[in-house]
């Protein structure tokens, strides 16, 4: 990839925003204000700087607000009937709860169908949320909820397990995002006893996927030579995509500053601590040549025709909310309309996305 004007770039998503904000002000293109904010108490996602504000605001959030407060409702009316459950299957059987009984077999109970229902699509609105405002707790109640919903029935759809990398990466948490991802990947080799009992031992809100620091740098294809026979991978091996294509860029950038400062420094004394420079800089344990031939591998496992709808979407991911981005990316089976839907974004934040949406399509 070889581009003259990038700019610097440290392989984070920096629309991120680590505090909340006045939804009406920065709606409507006013100051926005950070302090001294009232959370909406329905729907506890959304924040302002006054009641006026609130009240400014009400008729584009209201519909949002009443599904999420209505969607946690059920939750809570689905959940009471399974803290007292009476398995019908066991002759003698004592009533138990099953929140402490039964985590990771929640999939496995016909009772349980209408309250999984009921919390995935509580952990969506979340996650229509956090996709419009992009407040780092709003994107982690959406994981919370995805997460959980994993941790109660392990063998959870796919539509759970290909979106929580994406949420993961939105919080740029690339290296969760990798293990996640991951364990995903080589699931069909683990023992299931293994797994069922990791799921009982845990607790809300765990995170229960092993993960080191850095392994975001690993060669996916080595720690998971299945990877062509499992079933569904694209949207994984986009979320993958993405974190390779944020390691290269972030090495490209300081390298192309670098050349550029010790350029501009003639001096012998100053060319001498460039390599001092150059390892502080840049991770000396991390080979970009192998980080280049796995996202190229990785790349090359995406058919043409995700490029093409990615090209189109590049000119309107950041303008359109949620829905209209559901709507856009509607006409494409699963699991390419929530691949699109969930990654599009990420995809074209990344700076070169350009050069490698040309090369592949």
């Amino acid at each position: 990839m070889n581009r003259s004007n990038t700019p610097l770039y440290d392989g984070k998503d920096h629309n991120l925003k680590p505090e909340p904000y006045c939804f009406a002000c920065r709606h409507y293109g006013n100051r926005i204000v950070v302090a001294s904010l009232q959370r909406c108490s329905r729907c506890q996602v959304a924040w302002y700087c006054s009641s006026e504000c609130q009240k400014k605001h009400f008729q584009l959030h209201r519909k949002l607000c009443k599904r999420i407060e209505d969607e946690r409702n059920r939750v809570d009316t689905e959940a009471i009937p399974l803290r007292t459950f009476v398995d019908p299957w066991q002759d003698n059987a004592v009533a138990e709860n099953i929140f402490e009984t039964r985590i990771g077999e929640f999939g496995e109970l016909d009772e349980t169908e209408k309250y999984l229902k009921a919390c995935a699509k509580l952990a969506k609105s979340y996650w229509m949320a956090a996709y419009d405002c992009e407040v780092k707790e709003v994107w982690e109640k959406a994981l919370f909820h995805y997460l959980e919903l994993l941790r109660l029935d392990e063998m959870n759809g796919f539509n759970t397990k290909f979106r929580v990398p994406f949420i993961l990466l939105y919080l740029n948490r690339d290296d969760d995002a990798y293990a996640f991802i991951r364990y995903c990947l080589q699931y069909d080799d683990l023992d299931p006893d293994e797994i069922l009992v990791k799921h009982k031992h845990s607790r809300e809100g765990d995170w229960i996927y092993d993960v080191e620091e850095n392994c975001r740098y690993r060669d996916i294809f080595e720690e998971c030579p299945n990877i062509d026979d499992v079933d569904l991978p694209g949207p994984h091996i986009v979320a993958l995509a993405i974190i390779k294509l944020r390691i290269f860029e972030a090495h490209y950038a300081v390298s192309r500053t670098l050349d550029f400062v010790f350029k501009k420094s003639n001096g012998k004394r100053i060319q001498e601590v460039r390599p001092l420079v150059q390892d502080m800089l840049l991770d000396r344990n991390v080979d970009i040549d192998d980080q280049q031939d796995v996202l190229d591998s990785l790349l090359e496992r995406i058919p043409p025709f995700m490029f093409e709808a990615i090209s189109k979407l590049k000119g309107v991911c950041e303008s359109k909310c949620a829905l209209e981005m559901e709507e856009l990316t509607r006409r494409f089976e699963f699991p390419v309309n929530v691949t699109l839907f969930s990654g599009a974004r990420l995809f074209c934040r990344v700076p070169g996305v350009d050069e490698v949406i040309r090369s592949w399509r």
